[in-house]
């Protein structure tokens, strides 16, 4: 799925909604928050963790 210059990801489950953007902004990142709630934000890293 793309929706402006810069390519992203999503997967989804019933339950689940993983979104993989590859370079976000600080703006993609706070509208994401905004959107799933802070605590489901998370880089990356964090998740293999």
């Amino acid at each position: 799925m793309s929706c402006c210059k810069h390519p992203i990801s999503s997967a989804r489950t019933e339950e689940n909604l993983v979104v993989y953007y590859i370079t976000p902004s600080e703006k993609v990142l706070a509208t994401a928050r905004n959107w799933f709630g802070k605590e489901n934000v998370i880089s990356i890293e964090e998740f293999l963790e």
